[in-house]
């Protein structure tokens, strides 16, 4: 299935299907970091956390209630 969309943007768009592949998941990977960067600032201005563990750290000590935090990174 992904070979033939490949494929079928090859012909519409005149560039080899390799490129696009390789565009494509550069610009997904990209926007996940994109994602989880926007994610990690959430936790710091919120929960003063720098990251996932920390949170979790913060939660374990009761510095932080589980609820809503957890429910914010799911």
């Amino acid at each position: 299935m992904l070979d033939r969309i490949i494929k079928e943007a090859e012909d519409v768009l005149g560039i080899p299907g390799e490129i696009i592949f390789r565009e494509g998941v550069k610009k997904f990977l990209l926007s996940k970091v994109e994602e989880n960067n926007s994610l990690i600032k959430s936790l710091k201005e919120k929960y003063g956390a720098s990251g996932y563990l920390e949170l979790e750290e913060k939660i374990r000590r009761g510095d932080v209630p589980e609820h809503p935090a957890w429910k914010g990174v799911m």
